[in-house]
Parts: structure tokens; C-alpha cells; sequence
């Protein structure tokens, strides 16, 4: 049986133009709605095996990944369906340039018995064709940046909200999201005032005046409520794990219905990331991108955001061991991994892509076991925390129960800060049994951090972060204990709001 694919590019370096919100969400949307052209200009004789087919209507996030697997068809037979798909998708956008002047259009073909041979054989050359991936020349790149760049009247509004503006303008309208819920009226007082200084809204300012001038105004009206937070947004890539090995192990006819599956866990999470406040940029099948406020509308954090994705990928999860696949002997799983970038609403959104990218794909995925969330909190100041946990280990529990310990902001900081100044004598129990090092570690809260003269609340925290610690031991290395404990405790004061904001 011959299998044809397509993809289409280039994506990495369009995302990398965007510089708001709206821009990110435009360059994103691009992408997924060619591809939707390409998947309906494909004749009903043939199988697309994945992704599975959108119904005929808006949505308004790209649901559909880069590329398409389609069987029983020659490579000779794809070039009057992109043709097709080409004119299609410049006729709705208005583009002036040509199609393929900017966008890559690449397929290959492959003969195979079987479905997951395929995709795997085929996915392998595809990855090497999009290495190549540039565009042709700069005027159409200006072309394509005019449109990404578009603040009102843009093709791409109409085709997803039948719209001429885009639903948000400022990473502050996110970021604020949990105020927004607190007293609706007042956050869309100071939301339309903002409007009404940029003038005419034909170009949106290049500067952050508007946002500025917008929490000038919450701090004014929402005094005492106002969080440092609130002016940090989360920048956040997710992708399945091991979904090749499944993908390549699945038998014959199973792709597309593990597609749909993907397709339907697509659309609830963009339903979760709305109602958490945030932005949907794509959730083209196990692969998400979004853009979130610290706090969410419910005043929960990121990550319990981050946990609701993962319920909903429960039936994905569950389907996919009812398969009983197996490599190497042993079972295939799949599970979500994380990469979240949190930053100042001043730092440049491209920067904090491009760093969520990198915290999923260059440190998430290589933790053994994978299902991991990796995290890098960048102040305004310049100095950032880092973290990661797997979200199978207690460790991980332990991580959110101190973010759910309130305590004394002095506390917060001082046991953060002693831990890190005593990694000396921390690090003589190293090698310790359990018990031994539990019993020295009483002794260090005792000591140190005068455990026993606390406030009940304040010895609730002393113990979740006592109990992080113990956990932490695990590793055998004090360097990274006392590393990772500091990211941690700093990065649960963030989301507590206990953070002095110096600007």
C-alpha cells in the first residue's frame, strides 16, 4: 500500500515574528487553517489516517497539526490537491504574495504494509525536509508579517470569530484574569478605558503606556487584591509523550480513531484554558500551545491548570494501555510533559516561546519516565527560579501542598534563603538512611528555623517544606537538592502573591 504525507513550514520562524498575544495566536492560525485547506481538498476515495477531520465550522484556535497522513495515494496524485488548496487558502486570506513564495509545502511517499510502519517511515523523512524549511524571499515575508501583524479587519478574525478585532489585546488582560472574576465591571472599566487611548486603534503602541496605565488603574480600584502575579504571564508548551512509539506500534486501522480521540482532548482543553483565563494558540492533537495568567479566573494556579490537562488526557491515556502495545519488551505509555515559561508582562513574548520550547524539549522530555513539568520563573529584575518535577513522583504533591500552605512573607523568604546558606551542613546526611536524615532535618527546623515558636499556620509550612526537603534526599546530590528546593519555595511564593514586585 503506498502512504502519502504532507507537511507544511515554515512554523518556528513565523511564531518567532509575533511580539503580542494576538500575533502569536495569528502566526499559529495560519498554519492550521492551510493545512485545513489541504485536508478538504482531498478527494473522499482516499484514507487520511490522521489527522481525523474537522467538522465544517469556526473554531477558533488551529486544531490541526502540521501534518497529514493519507493512504492509498501517489505522490503524482497530491500535486492538484494542493494546487486546490493553495487557491483556497489565498482566496480566503487575501494574500498578496504567492502561496508558495512563503510557505512550504513538502510530501513524500512510502509503500508499506502496514499503517504504523508508515507514519514512522514517513514522519523520519519528513523531519529531514523540514530542516531545509525556509521561505523564499523577504518580500514575502513582509507580506506574511503584515498579515500576523494585522490589528483589525484581518482575514484570519473573520475565518475563526467573524470578527473584526481580535478578543484580546494586551498579555495584561491574562495575566489579570483571576481580577477580571473577582469584580467583572471594574476590570472591563479599566480594560475599555485603555481602548479609548489608543487612537483610533489603527496601530497598536509599541510600548507597554496602555498596560501600564491599565494596572495603574487595578491597583487603584482592587486595592489589597492586587498580587505581584498579576502582572506575569505563563507561556506554555505541551506535547505526548512516546506518541511516536504508539503511533508507530498501533495496528492496522487504529490511527484514526486514536486521532479523533486526540481531536476531541483538543477542543476540551481549549475549553479548560478559556475558562482558566487564559489563551488557546493551538492544540493540534497531543501537541499544545497556550498562553495562561499565573492565577486563573477560579484562583487556582498553573498548575492545577496543568493537572486538569492531564485529566482530560485520561482517555487517551487509558485507550492507548488498552492497546497492550509493547516495544522492547516492554509496555508503551504515554503521558503529558510541560514546559512553562513564566515571565514579566514587559518580556518579550518571543523570548518566553522560545524558552517554554526549550524547557519541554530540551529538559522535560530526556527525564527518565518523562510526564515531567518543567518550569522557569523570569523576574523583571533579570534573576529567574527554576524547577522541575515528574508529575508521578510525590515530589510533585509535595511541591503544591506548600503552594497551598499560606504562611508569613519574612517565613517564605527566610526558609528559602537558610536552606540555600546551609547547604554545607545539609549536604552531611547525604548518604543517610531515611530516618537519619529525617531526624537531623528536625533538628535543623528546630534550630535553625525555630520551629517550635511558631504560629500553628507557620509550623503547617515549616512541615510542607520539611517534607519537600526529606523527598528531595532521593537525588543524592546537595547541589541539586538545595537548587531545586530554592526554585521551588521562591517559585510557591510567586503564586502565593508573596513576592515584593520591584519595578
Amino acid at each position: 500500500m503506498t502512504y502519502t504525507a504532507i507537511t507544511i513550514g515554515p512554523i518556528i520562524k513565523t511564531l518567532s515574528l509575533a511580539r503580542k498575544p494576538r500575533e502569536l495566536w495569528s502566526a499559529s492560525y495560519l498554519f492550521s487553517h492551510l493545512m485545513r485547506c489541504i485536508i478538504n481538498a482531498v478527494p473522499k476515495e482516499f484514507e487520511i489516517i490522521s489527522p481525523a477531520k474537522l467538522e465544517e465550522k469556526r473554531y477558533h484556535v488551529g486544531l490541526y497539526p502540521d501534518r497529514v497522513f493519507i493512504k492509498n495515494m501517489e505522490l503524482i496524485q497530491v500535486k492538484e490537491i494542493i494546487e486546490h488548496a493553495k487557491k483556497t487558502f489565498a482566496e480566503k486570506l487575501k494574500l498578496k504574495c504567492e502561496v508558495d513564495d512563503y510557505f512550504k509545502i513538502m510530501c513524500v511517499s512510502f509503500n508499506s504494509e502496514t499503517d504504523g510502519d508508515a507514519v514512522k517511515t514517513l514522519n523520519e523523512k519528513l523531519d529531514i525536509m523540514e530542516s531545509c524549511c525556509t521561505p523564499s524571499n523577504n518580500d514575502s515575508s513582509q507580506d506574511i508579517l503584515n498579515l500576523v501583524k494585522m490589528t483589525k479587519d484581518s482575514p484570519l478574525f473573520d475565518v475563526a470569530f467573524k470578527s473584526k478585532n481580535f478578543p484580546i489585546k494586551m498579555l495584561a488582560e491574562i495575566a489579570s484574569a483571576e481580577i477580571s472574576n473577582l469584580k467583572p465591571e471594574e476590570w472591563n472599566n479599566a480594560r475599555v478605558q485603555l481602548k479609548m487611548i489608543d487612537k483610533n486603534d489603527q496601530e497598536e503602541s509599541t510600548n507597554s503606556n496602555e498596560e501600564e496605565a491599565f494596572y495603574q488603574q487595578l491597583k487603584e480600584q482592587f486595592p489589597g487584591q492586587f498580587k505581584t502575579y498579576h502582572k506575569f504571564i505563563c507561556v506554555v508548551q505541551a506535547d505526548g509523550d512516546n506518541m511516536g512509539s504508539v503511533v508507530s506500534n498501533l495496528p492496522d486501522g487504529q490511527l484514526s480513531i486514536l486521532s479523533k480521540d486526540l481531536l476531541n482532548f483538543g477542543e476540551g482543553v481549549c475549553e479548560s484554558i478559556k475558562a482558566f483565563g487564559g489563551l488557546p494558540i493551538y492544540a493540534g492533537g497531543d501537541d499544545l500551545l497556550f498562553i495562561a495568567p499565573v492565577v486563573g479566573k477560579t484562583g487556582h494556579s498553573i498548575f492545577d491548570l496543568i493537572d486538569e490537562i492531564d485529566v482530560k488526557y485520561k482517555d487517551v491515556r487509558d485507550k492507548v494501555e488498552n492497546y497492550h502495545l509493547l516495544k522492547d519488551e516492554k509496555p508503551i505509555k504515554t503521558s503529558m510533559s510541560f514546559g512553562v515559561s513564566i515571565s514579566y508582562y514587559k518580556f518579550p513574548l518571543y523570548e518566553a516561546l522560545a524558552s517554554a520550547r526549550n524547557l519541554l524539549f530540551k529538559k522535560a522530555k530526556h527525564v527518565k519516565g518523562k510526564n515531567t513539568v518543567v518550569w522557569n520563573l523570569q523576574k523583571n529584575g533579570g534573576s529567574s527560579f527554576y524547577g522541575q518535577c515528574s508529575k508521578s513522583d510525590e515530589v510533585y504533591t509535595l511541591f503544591k501542598k506548600v503552594i497551598e500552605t499560606t504562611s508569613d512573607e519574612n517565613l517564605v523568604s527566610a526558609v528559602a534563603h537558610k536552606i540555600r546558606a546551609n547547604k554545607a551542613l545539609l549536604g552531611l546526611w547525604i548518604d543517610k538512611e531515611p530516618e537519619h536524615i529525617l531526624l537531623r532535618l528536625d533538628a535543623f527546623y528546630d534550630k535553625t528555623l525555630e520551629y517550635a515558636s511558631k504560629s500553628m499556620a507557620e509550623q503547617n509550612y515549616l512541615t510542607a517544606t520539611k517534607n519537600l526537603l526529606l523527598k528531595l534526599y532521593n537525588t543524592k546530590d546537595i547541589e541539586q537538592i538545595t537548587r531545586e528546593i530554592y526554585g521551588m519555595l521562591r517559585t510557591a511564593k510567586y503564586i502565593k502573591g508573596e513576592e515584593d514586585n520591584h519595578e
